[in-house]
């Protein structure tokens, strides 16, 4: 079963809705739910939204980690955006020692991580030249110029990547 730590704040994310976190070890189950009129009503753990499922799983495994390395890819998708945002600041503002590697294709989810943490980020884009796949490492003036694009950012990858062959 999940940490206290964990618990507590999947709770105060469904606390928000008006919702109770219900597990079931025995039942091997996770539900929800909400009172009415002093009725209560659990309901299966998949009819909550995709975003709020996807919010508890990277929390989960963010909230549950130390000293190690995680990887996500693009964890951000079907995410309201919100959450995107929320989801991004949880991973820059983590202290517990974790070294993150994510993919994306989201400049909101991309400027909410650099803009809480941008000692601590190294910014990578990958592009196709002539057929071989290559990387690069944005740093300096180059990462300044990200920032300088905003949610433009996937628009001008081009200038980004200048000079790198």
């Amino acid at each position: 079963m999940m940490s206290k730590f964990v618990r507590s704040t999947i709770g105060d994310l469904l606390g928000s809705f008006g919702w109770k976190l219900v597990i079931k070890p025995y039942e091997k189950k996770i539900e929800f739910q909400k009172e009415f009129d002093n009725i209560v009503v659990s309901l299966p753990y998949i009819s909550l939204s995709d975003t709020i499922q996807r919010i508890i799983f990277y929390l989960t495994a963010i909230l549950s980690n130390k000293d190690s390395v995680i990887v996500f890819e693009e964890p951000e998708a079907h995410a309201f955006p919100y959450y995107t945002k929320f989801l991004a600041e949880q991973i820059a503002l983590d202290d517990r020692g974790n070294q993150y590697f994510i993919s994306t294709h989201n400049p909101y989810f991309l400027l909410s991580v650099i803009e809480k943490s941008k000692m601590d980020v190294s910014v990578f884009i990958t592009y196709l030249e002539e057929g071989e796949t290559k990387v690069k490492q944005l740093v300096g003036k180059k990462l300044e110029q990200l920032l300088e694009y905003d949610v433009d950012i996937f628009f001008n990858l081009e200038s980004l990547i200048e000079g790198s062959s």
